[in-house]
């Protein structure tokens, strides 16, 4: 699915791309907005409060997919099991970390109104961020360590994953592997 500002597109190719789906993770559907907020969410709030959050670009599109696509098959798995669940406090305390780096990096308040993010929407990608780093930490890992920007996290390689992995359907969708700036601000 393309989302396009106008309905005339077939004529003119160069009309920014509001949104796509990305991938489908058994039978789930993800769209590129999705990841994007996810990742660049976590990243804030599993950064150092000094370093600014990593966004999703052209030269690192692959790990930022597949990153996000492991965090989506743990989180499928803690639902499934009625795993870890955020608490308000929690997600309270993380949205003011959110808060802090928005004040501190202005590319996050950029990233964020060109996104046209809520802070609701904010809240919803903190407890699923959250969620997935709790039913890691209940696995005995020690949550998201490692390279996790990149999708190679250290609790990929434990037996619990590998089993997970291989019970989840998975595929991309059309162009999915390839970059594409979108700008889900142009239908707010």
């Amino acid at each position: 699915m393309l989302l396009f500002p106008s309905t005339n597109f077939a004529q003119d190719s160069t009309q920014p791309l509001i949104d796509r789906l990305l991938m489908e993770i058994n039978r789930f559907s993800y769209t590129q907005r999705q990841m994007e907020l996810h990742q660049v969410i976590k990243s804030a709030i599993v950064l150092p409060e000094m370093d600014p959050p990593v966004f999703v670009t052209a030269v690192n599109w692959s790990g930022q997919v597949e990153a996000f696509k492991n965090d989506k098959m743990v989180e499928q798995e803690a639902q499934r099991l009625s795993g870890f669940i955020a608490s308000k406090k929690m997600v309270n305390s993380a949205s003011d970390m959110i808060v802090k780096k928005q004040a501190k990096f202005s590319g996050l308040r950029k990233f964020f109104q060109r996104m046209a993010v809520s802070n609701q929407d904010i809240r919803v990608v903190l407890s699923s961020v959250l969620r997935v780093q709790g039913y890691i930490l209940s696995k005995g890992q020690r949550g998201y360590v490692g390279n996790y920007i990149s999708g190679k996290d250290s609790y990929l390689m434990t037996p619990w994953f590998k089993k997970l992995k291989n019970r989840v359907t998975y595929r991309m969708y059309a162009e999915g592997r390839e970059y594409k700036k979108i700008e889900p601000n142009l239908i707010r």
